[in-house]
């Protein structure tokens, strides 16, 4: 933590963005490089069924270390799979970083181009957004873990908003600005899109850099397009944090829904818990840090009925998993798509496996498993079906998965599924999967 206080102060020393400042927001794909591949070493790996690999799968259990000891996760009768998409992309955004590189970015979120984007790129087909920071990219360890250039590199390094083409190549890009306070240089991470159907584009958002850890933040992205260029940026006062109406706990996964005219933030996924956002209390104001001093910024506080059912209750999905670094619960990913045929909305969470010490007394999970899981149309949303618990499979080893996965980006394409993914904390991939299959593995759970 206290390097994490010694990095937002060195805010002070980041480049300040200015709305005037066009020149520094376009950045053109012919100016950028294409980030080399990174190679992940075994260690970085699951090593899944290998010979005294630290993860192994017996019969219909994962076995893996926690605190030294070996436990089991067993959920819903199935065993842990490695799910090989139809198709991968590796999404490269080409970000600055230091000694004259670049890196491709992670956790992408993905949207079909908004069609007031269209007249200034004929060719775009995607907006995309992925946050800055190469902590984890083999090779690029150019500062020690706890240093405080490490801890800006990893909490302050923002993020990008650009336009695709059909095989998700960069035409424009832009750094996602907080326009109206310059203060919050390196602010939004990990960000996450949604299309309204206003034609508003909703986004919430991490603000690690100034030390809000487990509180999302709510906005709406606004852009500004010209001939090949791309501009994108948040308002500050039009910036809110997420938190529970009677408690200080955390709201870290928000998704967005719609539904009969009004617009829902899903909370949790069980016991479902969403709010509706046209009516939640304006509770407070909150003073955000920063490095010129504190940013007001209103609180939206979120009623979080009903309590959170214990793993352990018989109407828990999860009543039999353990070896998760907290509650045994399943987190929201990107916001759930609305299966029309179905009127239901589908789904993807993770589940944080296992930990790892990334500073002294500072732990973070070891792993993640991802599941599907599908919700009633109409409030109260209620869990409908899960799969079981699934890793994506790896570029390098398609019978593998990489230990850090985190899926940020869910879109229907007909009868596919596009997902994008974040890989260890340092490249992001966009898999094609089949609706139909997935919808094949969903287990019943609503009786």
């Amino acid at each position: 933590m206290r390097a994490m206080l010694a990095a937002a102060a060195m805010l002070g020393t980041a480049q300040a963005w200015s709305s005037g400042a066009v020149s520094c927001a376009l950045l053109q794909t012919k100016q950028a490089r294409q980030t080399p591949a990174f190679h992940y070493e075994p260690q970085q790996m699951w090593n899944l069924d290998a010979d005294g690999g630290p993860w192994r799968v017996a019969g219909s259990e994962l076995l893996f270390p926690s605190h030294g000891e070996t436990e089991v996760s067993h959920l819903s009768g199935g065993r842990l799979e490695v799910w090989r998409p139809l198709q991968r992309w590796r999404l490269d955004l080409a970000l600055p970083a230091t000694q004259n590189r670049s890196h491709p970015g992670k956790n992408p979120a993905l949207l079909p181009l908004p069609e007031r984007l269209s007249d200034a790129f004929p060719e775009g087909r995607w907006l995309a957004a992925g946050r800055a920071g190469w902590m984890r990219c083999p090779g690029m360890e150019d500062f020690a873990a706890g240093q405080a250039e490490y801890m800006m590199n990893t909490y302050c390094s923002g993020s990008y908003a650009a336009v695709l083409d059909k095989d998700f190549r960069v035409l424009a890009r832009s750094k996602i600005a907080v326009e109206g306070d310059d203060r919050t240089e390196g602010a939004v991470m990990d960000l996450r899109l949604f299309a309204h159907s206003s034609g508003r584009i909703l986004v919430s958002f991490q603000a690690y850099c100034q030390l809000e850890l487990t509180h999302a933040f709510l906005a709406e992205l606004h852009l500004d397009v010209g001939p090949r260029f791309l501009r994108a940026w948040l308002r500050s006062s039009e910036l809110q944090r997420l938190k529970d109406c009677r408690k200080d706990t955390a709201k870290k996964n928000p998704g967005f829904l719609e539904s009969q005219g009004r617009t829902y933030i899903l909370d949790r996924v069980y016991p479902t818990t969403a709010g509706v956002l046209d009516e939640i209390v304006h509770h407070e104001s909150h003073n955000l840090t920063t490095r010129n001093g504190e940013l007001h910024v209103q609180t939206t506080c979120l009623h979080t009925e009903p309590k959170l059912v214990s793993a352990a209750a018989p109407t828990s999905p999860w009543r039999n998993c353990r070896g998760q670094q907290g509650p045994v619960r399943l987190h929201n990913g990107p916001s759930p798509v609305w299966l029309k045929d179905r009127q239901v909305f589908l789904g993807l969470g993770h589940l944080r496996r296992g930990r790892r010490e990334a500073a002294p007394g500072y732990f973070l999970p070891h792993h993640y498993t991802h599941q599907f899981f599908l919700l009633a149309g109409t409030p109260p949303f209620g869990l409908l079906a899960v799969t079981t618990e699934f890793c994506f499979s790896s570029r390098q080893d398609e019978e593998d998965c990489e230990s850090i996965q985190f899926a940020s980006s869910l879109l229907l394409e007909g009868d596919s599924l596009l997902i994008g993914l974040g890989v260890q904390d340092c490249e992001s991939f966009v898999h094609r999967f089949d609706l139909h299959y997935v919808l094949g593995r969903l287990i019943n759970v609503s009786g």
